[in-house]
């Protein structure tokens, strides 16, 4: 063998991998997808549009389906699932928040609660997922939270961060509770969604949310941040849709909170669903 090749040997399997031309069209594609913003904008109500221009929706459960939560058989039977939740029976789950934070399902696991699943594929969410997605979206993650206060430093998503899972995206949290600052209302940094006026991490590349952010970084690349900070707080049954593209964090209080958490994204989604429907 001679000095050159002794030099430059290499592994063939980095010229496959550098010539594989489905690999380079899958990139391609990645970059080039069409995200449908204008049409998108044009089609939806103008509730709808608030998601877009500012990162959020908040309604009431009147406003959803109709009737007051003192009327609603969902409603209730949503709260009852929730409230069976309780950090003794919590499932166990890899994350650095799970001393503060109760789940009842792991990844991979089906969904069984009844209410739940009936919010989730009821005509009445559908109506406002079809206008924000253009009837292209399917779930993603579903379950009921229980956190609680600890008085340790934010951690985890406690701290700004950008969902990764895609440039479409819209989490869906219901209030079992009224839920201000005291027991850790999620907070979103308006407008800084995927194609917001203030974007603060544009699409396509493969780590959306790049880790967590601390406040400091924030402040240096975005120094009035703070003028932009809403506050999700709301009554009890009160319905949130937040496109958590944009900066958010999760609370950080002293009393509990109970939600439910559903998150939705587009049908171009590569993630799988870390949850499965029973109804899928």
């Amino acid at each position: 063998m001679g000095v050159f090749e002794k030099t430059f040997k290499f592994d063939r399997s980095f010229l496959k991998k550098l010539f594989n031309k489905d690999l380079i069209f899958s990139k391609l594609r990645e970059r080039s997808r069409n995200l449908k913003r204008n049409e998108r904008i044009s089609k939806a109500s103008p509730e709808i549009k608030q998601i877009f221009e500012k990162g959020y929706l908040k309604l009431s459960w009147r406003e959803v389906f109709g009737e007051n939560i003192s009327q609603s058989k969902l409603y209730k039977e949503m709260k009852g699932e929730c409230n069976e939740l309780n950090f003794e029976d919590s499932c166990k789950y890899k994350s650095d928040k799970t001393f503060y934070l109760a789940k009842k399902y792991t990844k991979g696991s089906s969904i069984v609660d009844g209410a739940l699943l009936r919010f989730i594929h009821s005509t009445n969410i559908d109506k406002i997922l079809s206008q924000y997605f253009l009837e292209n979206y399917r779930l993603i993650y579903a379950d009921y939270w229980l956190s609680k206060f600890h008085n340790k430093q934010r951690v985890g998503s406690q701290l700004w961060h950008c969902d990764p899972e895609d440039p479409i995206m819209l989490k869906i949290f219901v209030y079992f509770q009224d839920v201000t600052e005291k027991n850790g209302a999620t907070e979103i940094i308006q407008q800084t969604q995927v194609e917001g006026s203030k974007c603060f991490r544009t699409w396509h590349k493969k780590k959306l949310s790049g880790g967590y952010i601390e406040n400091k970084e924030l402040k240096r690349k975005f120094p009035d941040y703070k003028k932009y900070i809403f506050k999700a707080e709301g009554k009890e049954g009160d319905i949130f849709f937040i496109d958590t593209t944009a900066l958010h964090r999760g609370g950080y209080g002293i009393d509990e909170r109970r939600i439910a958490n559903i998150s939705f994204v587009s049908m171009d989604c590569q993630t799988p669903p870390a949850w499965r429907s029973i109804y899928c």
